[in-house]
């Protein structure tokens, strides 16, 4: 073999090494899925709890929707929050919470970690 074939299967081989495998890339894949699944969480939560001071007023007691990170509804039921979250928002997340004081307080809590 000449020098300039060597020196060609070498970096051939250099950057199959360093190419990543199927299963590197599922990896990535999930790993990036969780981490959008946890931000869109995340802002969802924290538009409950901005929203929960004025929902315990008149709705204690009732399920909060939240998708998009904005309050999409307020329903008398988990099941009815559910479906309407499903049929507005799909698959793509949203938040159904029962509105309480508790919940606030947690919520609250929640909030000052995160912001710490």
């Amino acid at each position: 073999m000449t020098k300039w074939a060597d020196s060609h299967n070498a970096l051939i081989a250099a950057g199959a090494a360093s190419a990543p495998s199927r299963t590197e890339k599922k990896r990535t894949r999930k790993e990036s899925d969780v981490a959008a699944a946890k931000a869109s969480f995340d802002r969802n939560l924290e538009a409950y709890v901005r929203a929960l001071p004025a929902l315990l007023k008149g709705s204690a007691g009732m399920f909060a929707l939240v998708g998009s990170a904005k309050l999409a509804g307020v329903h008398e039921s988990r099941e009815e929050a559910m479906n309407e979250g499903y049929r507005r928002f799909g698959l793509t997340g949203f938040l159904v919470q029962e509105i309480s004081r508790e919940e606030l307080e947690m919520g609250q809590r929640w909030l000052k970690a995160c912001q710490s």
